[in-house]
């Protein structure tokens, strides 16, 4: 039991532990520093003990009385003790739970910011290089992407597969291999969300290209992941056999496409919202507040339809591959019918977190940049109204994850909701911090000392992997700490 207003134990502090145990669990240790609840369990505690004194005190010698009754006060104790140190064990699991919860809320969005900056960097680099080529802007900075695309989708598997065996993280150097190791996946989806921000924009953001664009990812995605070769690929990727090779992670790579797909649809439905013009702050925070509403119950009703759709799917390909004997054409077209319903929704569902998580941050754009402080979007805001923001986004955020992941939903609709907030918090935070980058390279550029853009975005590359650097070690410790905390007070004696 740990004092009120205490920080939690970390790796350097080894004697905080049961210097809290004998400050708190003692029963007679004064109950102002504990919780409510704690109190309530050494309250009850207290009173058991008095009755059982009240009654040894009228105890008289003879006829096995005392016998009998020190078994019964020596059961009471040990029911007594149980209690309380499964109220322990609970409040330390919760704690390690939302260490655990923390870490890897911090980590989705570290990893989209370094995924981000990182794609930013190189395709500025690419475009110093392809800036004399005789085409538009556009078709430039297709071409930039489309560069950067071919050589992550070759460079992210086969790093993926040199650390494919990293052990468990101890110490500074393993610690920064797992967090490279997890942003990989990072560095791929926004090279391909790139890629395809730049094709949406070939035609001065078409609705038929917007449509054209979002329809081909989303069928290549699906095609891709029916194919047997695919599926044999994924299978021997998560059992790390033999065919687990850089080529077959290369093959899987349409798995990864969701932020890609997700941005599509996106730009898709908010063609025809982007298309009125209002000026009032007022009105462009109520305009976003109504998409958002009406976005937000289709998308919680689609995920609840599609999760079902999911379900069964599986359960009809389980009994489809339990049948015995040789399979009629009808029973093929069956299999291939529901692989597809199920690639289908799979995809759908992936693509929906994401229109989710970037409706999310527009709805909160809108109120602080556009209705607070009058500005057009988050990126022509100042960039230290950008920090503001996205600290205090992080902040919040970091408790709403915790609040949304410990508490089980019942209703579907809830279950639903809760999994689209969970999800997009972590991306909100990430991108917030982006957008904050990006104003803040912008007023660095355009200040005296002139500093090219591209050396601008690399200096902060550097910059933000230091930091991030630091901080997921330091997630790494506090969360050892608490494993290490919980396993060493599993078992206590209150005896």
């Amino acid at each position: 039991l740990e004092p009120r207003g205490k920080d939690p134990p970390t790796a350097f502090d080894a004697g905080h532990l049961s210097k809290t145990r004998e400050a708190c669990v003692g029963h007679r240790a004064p109950l102002s520093c504990m919780s409510v609840g704690e109190q309530d369990v050494i309250s009850q505690v207290r009173r058991e003990m008095e009755e059982v004194t009240k009654s040894v005190s009228k105890l008289e010698v003879g006829e096995g009385g005392l016998e009998d009754h020190v078994k019964s006060i020596h059961k009471r104790h040990e029911k007594l003790a149980g209690r309380v140190r499964r109220h322990v064990r609970r409040k330390l699991k919760a704690k390690a739970q939302h260490s655990s919860i923390m870490k890897e809320f911090g980590l989705k969005s570290m990893a989209t910011v370094a995924g981000w900056m990182t794609a930013q960097t190189v395709v500025l680099c690419i475009d110093e290089v392809t800036s004399e080529l005789p085409y538009t802007k556009h078709v430039k900075a297709v071409l930039g992407w489309v560069l950067y695309v071919s050589l992550i989708t070759v460079l992210v598997p086969t790093l993926d597969w040199f650390l494919r065996d990293v052990p468990e993280t101890r110490g500074f150097k393993r610690d920064q291999m797992h967090l490279f190791k997890t942003c990989l996946p990072m560095f791929f989806a926004w090279a391909w969300k790139g890629l395809v921000s730049a094709m949406i924009n070939l035609d001065g953001g078409a609705f038929l290209v917007k449509l054209l664009v979002a329809l081909g990812i989303s069928g290549f995605v699906v095609l891709a992941e029916l194919c047997p070769c695919y599926s044999r690929r994924a299978q021997a990727i998560s059992e790390k056999g033999d065919g687990d090779t850089i080529c077959a992670r290369i093959l899987v790579f349409p798995g990864h496409l969701g932020l890609s797909v997700g941005f599509a649809w996106n730009a898709v439905c908010k063609h025809w919202q982007s298309a009125i013009t209002v000026e009032e702050p007022l009105l462009v925070f109520m305009i976003e507040s109504v998409y958002f509403c009406v976005m937000t119950t289709l998308m919680v009703l689609l995920i609840i339809v599609l999760a079902r759709r999911k379900r069964a799917c599986t359960a009809d390909l389980e009994d489809a591959e339990d049948d015995d004997g040789d399979t009629s054409f009808s029973e093929d077209m069956f299999k291939i019918t529901n692989q597809l319903d199920f690639v289908t929704s799979a995809t759908m569902m992936e693509s929906v977190h994401f229109v989710f998580a970037w409706g999310q941050l527009d709805l909160l754009n809108a109120f602080f940049f556009t209705y607070l402080l009058g500005c057009e979007s988050a990126t022509t805001c100042t960039h230290q109204s950008n920090f503001a923001f996205a600290t205090i986004l992080t902040l919040i955020a970091a408790r709403g994850v915790s609040v949304l992941t410990v508490e089980n939903r019942r209703q579907e609709v809830n279950k639903a909701f809760s999994d689209l907030a969970r999800k997009a918090l972590g991306l909100n935070v990430g991108w917030a911090w982006a957008n904050w980058t990006t104003t803040a390279i912008a007023n660095a550029v355009s200040g005296p000392t002139k500093i090219p853009h591209a050396a601008m975005y690399a200096l902060c590359v550097a910059f933000a992997w230091f930091i991030i650097s630091l901080l997921h070690h330091r997630f790494e410790v506090e969360r050892r700490a608490w494993d290490k905390h919980v396993e060493q007070e599993a078992t206590i004696d209150f005896g």
